[in-house]
């Protein structure tokens, strides 16, 4: 014969609360101690390296030359030498070029023209499909 539990007997299953804080808090404590707290690109200041004339610089051929000047809060945007009208006459030329091949592209930033503009520049590049862009650094004075 077999004995039967009375169900009356049962206790509840209860959550061990002190426990489960303990464990949310140490969670905590570890994702703030591993997170990084980055800084937005678009404040970041551009430190450049830059290099001596003749020295470590490679001659581009084949290659199209974008230069941002900031002038009494403007900027001026020129390609290869020619200004252009603002970002949509950038985008025609490069849109031109890209039509003849896949050049490098070299994106130049003056001193004091903001980075976000030098990065919306290489933007521009890559969605007309130039695929190898860099940058350039140029002090003040140059």
């Amino acid at each position: 014969m077999r004995l039967r539990r009375s169900d009356k007997y049962r206790e509840p299953h209860k959550l061990n609360m002190p426990a489960m804080i303990d464990i949310v808090m140490l969670l905590l404590i570890f994702f703030m101690c591993t997170s990084n707290f980055v800084q937005p690109e678009n404040r970041m200041q551009a430190a450049l390296s830059r290099v001596e004339q003749g020295v470590g610089q490679q001659e581009y051929m084949d290659s199209v030359e974008i230069e941002l000047i900031s002038e009494a809060d403007q900027l001026r945007i020129f390609c290869d030498g020619t200004l252009c009208d603002g970002w949509a006459g950038l985008r025609e030329n490069l849109r031109i070029r890209r039509e003849i091949s896949d050049m490098d592209v070299i994106v130049r930033g003056g001193a004091g023209v903001p980075f976000e503009n030098m990065v919306k520049a290489v933007d521009i590049s890559h969605l007309l499909g130039f695929s190898k862009v860099g940058f350039s650094a140029k002090g003040p004075g140059e």
